[in-house]
Order: C-alpha cells, then sequence, then structure tokens
C-alpha cells in the first residue's frame, strides 16, 4: 500500500469516528434535555400545593430527583468526554 493511499484510508477511517462520535454527543445533548425537563417536572411537583403536606410523597418525589440529577451528572461526565475526544481527532486533520 503507497503512503497516499495509506493516508486516505486513515483519513476515512478518522472521519467515521469523528461522525460516530459526533452522533453520540447529539444522543447524549438530547438525553440531558430530556433530563433536565424531568428534573424541572419533579421539582414543580415537590412544591405543588397538594403535595406539600405529604411527607411520603415528598420524599417519593425527593428519590426520583436525586437520581435523575445523578443521571444528568453522569451523561455530563459522558458529553465531556466525547467532546474532548472529538476536539483531538478534529484536531488531527
Amino acid at each position: 500500500m503507497t503512503a497516499g493511499k495509506k493516508s486516505f484510508v486513515q483519513s476515512k477511517e478518522q472521519q467515521k469516528q469523528v461522525r460516530s462520535l459526533q452522533r453520540k454527543i447529539t444522543q447524549i445533548e438530547e438525553q440531558l434535555s430530556s433530563t433536565e425537563e424531568k428534573i424541572s417536572q419533579i421539582e414543580n411537583e415537590m412544591t405543588a400545593s397538594e403535595n406539600l403536606d405529604d411527607p411520603i410523597k415528598l420524599n417519593e418525589l425527593d428519590q426520583n430527583l436525586q437520581s435523575t440529577k445523578q443521571q444528568q451528572d453522569d451523561l455530563t461526565e459522558e458529553w465531556e468526554n466525547l467532546s474532548i475526544q472529538l476536539e483531538e481527532l478534529e484536531s488531527q486533520n
């Protein structure tokens, strides 16, 4: 294989990796958006007058909120890692 052909194959493989990372990042961004909406919804439920006097319901909502915030943190960390990988790949061009 000539050097030019090898470089072309590497470039195509790199482009494939970039597209894959971009897709994953987009999916995570969509999940983050959904998670943010869920957090807002839970917070609104927690302040709803019908739930303020129900400690069992408030506890359930709080647990759900904490779980959703943890999911958001995990997604954010994954998004950051993938973004760094994408940046590194794109800088190699």
